[in-house]
């Protein structure tokens, strides 16, 4: 794969202009960078269409941006991503505002450290192509406490199918065990209002057990978590209760015998 790097002088003051261009000249003598190019990168479309016609020109695979405000350029170039339909080359953006700070031969060394690893670095990469993936409209919540079941219930609302796994018997985590909370003095189960509601919600009375949309998984653990944002797969280890949750009564005598 053809490299090339590309130093951009934006915003640089009189007194960096020198230290740019000696950072500019040592890529220039890199044996894995093909092209070099010190300019005027800003965060604009048709600057960012110029940047990429000069990969095209120059017939790169890849490029390493070095720029003082990596930031707002790799908004940019995500940006640009979305409108494309070819094939995105790789592009690595490395942060040189320290010479844009000082003036030194420990600043312009550290700037070419970094520009010869990104060099390297780039030259390993892929391009990434566009994929449209199935999203699973549905969530997973890991922890039945006080806020777990909070969240679970806001998705429900919301309506996305969601799997809530405690890995205790019961939800609530420590809550249950407290009387009342510092500085309201309300019960140790009730959440404050939310997006507008006049009123506490009381989660000791909370409908999370009772939503069709959340399915509860007590005495479960997850084992295996892998994919991708939108299409993730999940393995949960569940214990055996050896008792019917749906006659269930909390008498406690199960506790007895076990």
């Amino acid at each position: 794969m053809k490299v090339g790097i590309y130093v951009n002088n934006w915003g640089a003051e009189e007194a960096h202009v020198a230290q740019l261009e000696a950072l500019a000249d040592y890529c220039g003598r890199l044996e894995a960078v093909d092209a070099v190019q010190l300019g005027t990168l800003k965060p604009e479309a048709s600057k960012i269409k110029a940047f990429y016609q000069w990969m095209a020109d120059n017939g790169l695979g890849g490029a390493v941006l070095a720029t003082p405000k990596p930031r707002l350029l790799k908004e940019a170039l995500k940006a640009s991503w979305e409108e494309r339909e070819t094939p995105i080359p790789p592009v690595e953006v490395i942060d040189i505002n320290n010479l844009y700070q000082f003036t030194g031969e420990r600043e312009l060394e550290k700037a070419e450290i970094l520009v010869r690893a990104a060099a390297r670095r780039v030259a390993h990469l892929e391009p990434v192509e566009k994929q449209r993936v199935k999203v699973e409209q549905s969530a997973l919540v890991i922890g039945g406490g006080i806020i777990g079941m909070e969240v679970a219930t806001r998705i429900a609302d919301q309506g996305f199918q969601v799997h809530l796994v405690e890995r205790e018997p019961f939800l609530g985590g420590k809550t249950p065990q407290l009387g009342t909370c510092f500085p309201s003095m309300d019960c140790g189960n009730c959440i404050a209002p939310f997006n507008g509601e006049l009123h506490r919600r009381c989660m000791y009375r909370s409908p999370v057990t009772k939503n069709p949309r959340i399915k509860v998984h007590t005495l479960s653990e997850v084992k295996k978590l892998a994919g991708v944002i939108g299409n993730f797969r999940v393995i949960i280890e569940k214990k055996p209760r050896y008792i019917d949750e749906e006659r269930c009564i909390g008498c406690g005598r199960c506790m007895e015998l076990c």
